[in-house]
């Protein structure tokens, strides 16, 4: 009895002297080598990215390499070698770490000079399921394969199993025709005995070459359309991700490459939806038509088996399609209406998940599918899953790509606001002094006086000077807010009439409101501001007439490209005027960038703009087109809460007194013009040059103070510290800070009134109100 090597997976147990004699009939062991087998073992090799690939074949007690990349060696012993133990396993075996499997202790390519660590290979079985071998793979590093990678190699042991059928009916042919000449030279000798019996044998013999010849043709006809299979495969390969247009662009390519190959009618790839309760056809091909379409959905309510077999199966190859288990809900909807016979659908994974399935449609009679074509349908639906996986990381590279550009941006603006808000703070401390002592000397001369009129001027000047700076402050974000809890809708309608007046008569106003009181908290005499900069600009962009549209709504923003995720009121200001280039659309908020003439623009109003609202804790974006128009957007976030904030009315405060007030301001001029002010109107003054010296006079107990009045920045100790410290002394004291900033956390306190806030530059009847109500309050 001899020895037998015993192949489990394939439930086969033959001797080796058979097997080898079996082996033979392929006519492999024998042949030189061939294109087709290393043509294989390099797409092998690129697919699993190994150095090593071999198609081995059974010989004897040895292993002879038909096919080979990456290793020198001609054949290897069979006892003890990776091939054994695939062949054994009958399916693919994955060996992730060689050293880590006691299997391959002995394992001559574990310990020779290559040292193999990986090892993934495919058992080459007959139609008969006796085992010729295997195609494997195989890396000095431990490792493992993807299961995309896995199918493919599975595909490719198929290929190398179909070449070797190739070669073993080639082989019978050539025995079979050796045969017929040995058997034509005997008939010769006995042609007088058997000249009859001859005549039909030669008969019988020739029918068998004609039937041989037309199997002959067959695989011919196989190997052909197998070789073109493999050459579209490898184009889509190449091709997936590359194009300018790329995913969809990818799926035209595909889909029409399938069906042509496989002349199917129609090829359409199908998406799950997000909750996966159904599938959207991404991409249909119609061949006869030659034309591309989607958009179609079917539901899983719908077609439940259909649903419930791609989610089972990688594959439904369906030759009669009404009749089928899986198909042939579609029999009335879909298949008799389209003409459709046989379907052919393998569903597509990404990182295996299903994601959906690439449906092949034949047109007319029944069809039955070769392994060929299924396999081949198979390696689309991957083909299909690399499109996807570009495609998602194509959206991932442009994401980052516009939020580095909106970093890089947000970086030069907050740049610029630094230094224009250190200007228009320096600034401040020189229109204080210009704008008290002229108001001063007006009053003082009265209206009679011949230089009152210069006065007035030099006020008006200043005012101005005002205006520009506080525009300058809001860019940079360091103006002084007092936000207030609001209902937009309120604000917008009360401002219709004021905007009217401005837009002029050849502008049609269109104003709607959200469908409920739209709360938000904002100083509303800045959003006022806002929406008078938006709708002077949208007026100035239609010099011949157009629609200026004003809408709230509520959001509720998901995605961070408009802004943080959370619930808005946005308020749309929208024109149909000329609308603006990219280039002026990227520099748009920038400050004094302006499009208008010469002396009809500072380019400080969208600048002022967009430093309101990011101060007010909103966000305001802009879309133009050139022609079309632009809408800027307005989102800022919503309050739940519809308690509007009270206001007091503080134009009836009077503006005399006779309390006590220290004053603590390093800059000079400043100083003296509180002073004049203070004392002018009935108060007494302490001054003091910086925080420290005013600190002196509150530790003296001696010293009557009613009211602190602190600059925000100043040498050796700021109005911050001296707060602090104050608060310490006199708890009960009551203080103002003048600041061109807004900042309330510069003094740590839990009383959130725990000092006042006045923004230079200021007027004197203003700073005069401000003292009394301050003051008037602690009275209180």
């Amino acid at each position: 009895m001899e020895n037998t090597t015993n192949f489990a997976e394939a439930g086969v147990a033959i001797a080796p002297t058979r097997a080898l004699r079996f082996i033979e009939r392929f006519g492999a062991i024998e042949a030189q080598p061939e294109k087709a087998f290393d043509d294989i073992t390099r797409i092998a090799a690129k697919i699993c990215a190994a150095p090593i690939s071999v198609v081995s074949i059974i010989d004897g007690e040895r292993l002879w390499f038909k096919s080979k990349v990456g290793i020198s060696a001609d054949s290897i012993g069979m006892q003890k070698s990776f091939c054994d133990y695939a062949m054994q396993e009958g399916e693919v075996m994955i060996v992730s770490d060689t050293l880590d499997d006691e299997r391959f202790a002995e394992c001559p390519l574990v310990h020779s000079d290559l040292k193999i660590r990986f090892y993934a290979g495919v058992p080459l079985k007959s139609r008969e399921g006796i085992a010729l071998g295997t195609l494997c793979v195989m890396d000095k590093k431990p490792r493992t394969l993807s299961s995309e990678q896995i199918d493919l190699l599975r595909n490719l042991g198929d290929s190398v199993m179909t070449q070797l059928e190739i070669r073993k009916a080639a082989k019978e042919r050539e025995n079979a025709l050796e045969e017929a000449r040995e058997l034509r030279s005997a008939l010769e000798l006995r042609v007088a005995e058997r000249t009859e019996e001859l005549q039909k044998v030669v008969a019988n013999l020739q029918l068998e070459i004609r039937e041989r010849e037309k199997v002959e043709a067959t695989l011919r006809e196989n190997k052909a359309r197998i070789e073109r299979q493999e050459k579209v495969l490898l184009s889509l390969l190449t091709s997936i991700g590359k194009s300018p247009e790329s995913f969809a662009y990818d799926l035209d390519v595909i889909t029409e490459a399938a069906s042509r190959t496989l002349e199917a009618a129609r090829v359409g790839v199908w998406l799950y939806t997000e909750n996966r309760d159904g599938i959207v056809c991404e991409n249909l091909y119609e061949k006869d038509a030659n034309r591309h379409s989607g958009g179609v959905a079917l539901y899983k309510k719908d077609f439940p088996e259909y649903f419930s077999a791609i989610e089972r199966n990688r594959l439904i190859a369906a030759s009669d399609a009404q009749t089928h288990p899986a198909t042939r809900e579609f029999t009335d909807v879909y298949l008799i209406p389209n003409g459709i016979g046989s379907m052919l659908d393998s569903t597509i994974r990404v990182a295996g998940r299903s994601v959906g399935v690439v449906c092949h449609e034949h047109v007319g009679e029944a069809r039955v599918w070769s392994q060929e074509e299924t396999m081949f349908a198979g390696s689309i639906s991957d083909l299909v899953a690399l499109a996807i996986e570009a495609r998602d990381r194509e959206k991932i590279e442009q994401k980052n790509r516009r939020l580095e550009a909106q970093y890089l941006q947000a970086q030069k603006m907050e740049a610029v606001g630094q230094l224009t808000g250190g200007i228009a703070h320096d600034f401040n401390n020189l229109l204080v002094p210009i704008v008290g002592y002229s108001q001063m000397l007006a009053t003082a001369k009265g209206p009679d006086h011949p230089e009152y009129e210069f006065l007035i001027e030099i006020d008006r000047a200043a005012q101005r000077a005002v205006g520009l700076i506080r525009q300058l402050m809001a860019f940079s974000r360091r103006q002084v807010l007092n936000p207030k809890i609001l209902d937009l809708n309120k604000l917008i309608s009360e401002f219709e009439k004021l905007l009217l007046r401005v837009i002029g008569e050849d502008v049609k106003l269109e104003i709607s409101h959200a469908g409920a009181p739209a709360m938000i908290e904002v100083d509303p005499g800045q959003m006022e501001q806002v929406l008078m900069n938006l709708s002077v600009n949208a007026r100035d962009a239609m010099p011949g007439g157009g629609v200026l549209s004003v809408r709230t709504e509520f959001r509720e923003v998901l995605d961070e490209n408009e802004a943080p995720p959370g619930k808005y009121v946005v308020t749309t200001v929208s024109d149909t005027g000329t609308g603006m280039s990219n280039e002026v659309l990227s520099k748009v908020f920038e400050p004094f960038f302006t499009t208008k003439e010469s002396g009809k623009g500072t380019g400080l109003g969208l600048a002022t703009s967009h430093g309101i609202i990011r101060q007010s804790g909103g966000y305001l974006q802009v879309e133009s087109e050139l022609g079309k128009g632009t809408v800027f957007s307005i989102f800022m976030p919503r309050r739940e809460d519809r308690k509007v904030t009270s206001e007091i009315d503080v134009s009836q405060l009077d503006s005399v007194g006779n309390e006590s007030i220290l004053i603590a301001e390093d800059e000079p001029a400043t100083r003296r013009l509180l002073q004049k002010v203070l004392s002018s109107n009935g108060y007494r003054v302490i001054e003091a040059a910086d925080g420290v010296q005013a600190l002196e006079s509150i530790r003296n107990e001696a010293v009557e103070i009613d009211l602190l009045i602190t600059d925000a920045v100043m040498p050796r100790m700021n109005g911050a510290k001296l707060i602090e410290l104050a608060r310490e002394i006199r708890p009960s004291l009551r203080i103002i800070m003048i600041t061109g900033y807004p900042d309330r956390t510069l003094v740590s306190t839990d009383n959130p009134l725990a000092y006042e806030l006045l923004q230079k530059p200021f007027d004197t009847k203003d700073f005069l109100r401000k003292i009394r109500g301050t003051l008037d309050s602690a009275a209180k």
